[in-house]
């Protein structure tokens, strides 16, 4: 695998100070018809049912019956445009998109043809008294807005609206977390699920048990030290919590939210170690023993794939929480998850989609 740095939590810090400003006209074309064969480009498009959420919706071109469309959620004090550039879909970090992918702030268009997906990038809301955090409503951390019912409605549009067949949920951070919500208490909803560094949330965690049970894919590094399966202390060695049953978020992320966290400590249930649970709920068994790569001591991505391939695992070692552009140095970003401009990490995710 290539070198896998760079998402947006946005490092559960820097972006809670980001603005989501404005959102260029040049291709928001919000109210017209999605035509599979013309329409390739929305940026800032209302989602509609009354809800105020807008998304940048990237189609490829001649889009046919088995285009599958891939729904990606921000993490906590992120923006849709700049996930879509810690993904390397977005060729810069800017809110604008060229319609003319080969632009300096165009898209990577032919990550779409290669891959016959569409993906839609949304935008999270924040409350009023936490301007820059924008997030979603996810058993951890509140919007302000009901986000369940907003991608049971962004479903239901993509589906019939704008007629694909298969529809999926993805996210990072908390936007993973919203995923692992949808998961558990809507799961029909998209046909598979995929969490970036997003556990689920201890509350969820309590009663989740999907019906239908979708494919599901999270991967995560082994340094996260905003979920803390790392702790970062400012005195002393770090302490490792990769075997502990339950995460919690670093405390200067959850100063920084503020109100917007509703949840008690522990926040989260290590999704590494309910893994087990995972594969009992879905397929009964016990779970596959991991594939190192390289197969060796000096291994670099851990893989554990289970019933049929529509339950995977995959642990990134030695790397952080962050998505961001930061790179390394910067706060809980050391050994960034993926790096801007390469699409290798999000490839995890559509290949999994694909298949399933």
């Amino acid at each position: 695998m290539k070198s896998i740095i760079v998402m947006t939590f946005t490092v559960g810090l820097l972006l809670f100070f980001q603005n989501c400003a404005p959102f260029s006209s040049e291709s928001d074309n919000s109210n017209a018809p999605a035509s599979p064969a013309q329409t390739k480009l929305w940026v800032n498009r209302s989602v509609g049912g009354g809800f105020p959420h807008k998304a940048d919706f990237l189609y490829p071109p001649n889009r046919n019956s088995q285009t599958r469309a891939i729904v990606v959620l921000h993490g906590g004090g992120g923006t849709k445009h700049n996930t879509a550039f810690a993904f390397g879909i977005k060729k810069m970090d800017t809110e604008t998109y060229s319609t003319d992918p080969n632009a300096a702030d165009g898209y990577k268009e032919q990550f779409l043809i290669d891959n016959n997906v569409a993906l839609i990038f949304v935008q999270g809301a924040h409350l009023p008294d936490r301007p820059d955090t924008f997030t979603w409503s996810n058993n951890i951390m509140s919007s302000g807005q009901d986000d369940k019912a907003m991608l049971i409605h962004l479903a239901n549009l993509l589906r019939t609206q704008e007629g694909f067949s298969k529809v999926y949920l993805m996210g990072h951070s908390m936007g993973g977390s919203m995923t692992n919500r949808m998961l558990c208490e809507a799961s029909s909803t998209f046909d598979g699920y995929g969490s970036s560094a997003g556990p689920i949330s201890s509350l969820n965690s309590q009663t989740c048990n999907p019906s239908p049970n979708r494919p599901y894919i999270f991967a995560v590094g082994t340094n996260d030290r905003i979920i803390q399966i790392v702790e970062d202390r400012a005195v002393g060695p770090d302490v490792n919590h990769i075997n502990d049953q339950f995460l919690t978020l670093d405390s200067i992320t959850r100063t920084i939210g503020g109100s917007a966290f509703i949840s008690a400590i522990p926040e989260f249930r290590n999704d590494i170690t309910y893994y087990q649970t995972r594969v009992t709920q879905k397929c009964g068994t016990t779970m596959s023993t991991p594939v190192l790569n390289p197969n060796n001591s000096n291994w670099i991505t851990k893989t554990q794939v289970d019933c049929g391939g529509t339950l995977a695992l995959v642990q990134l070692r030695d790397l952080d929480h962050c998505q961001g552009a930061e790179g390394v140095g910067t706060y809980k970003c050391d050994r960034p998850l993926t790096s801007a401009g390469q699409s290798d990490y999000i490839q995890l995710f559509v290949d999994f989609f694909n298949a399933n």
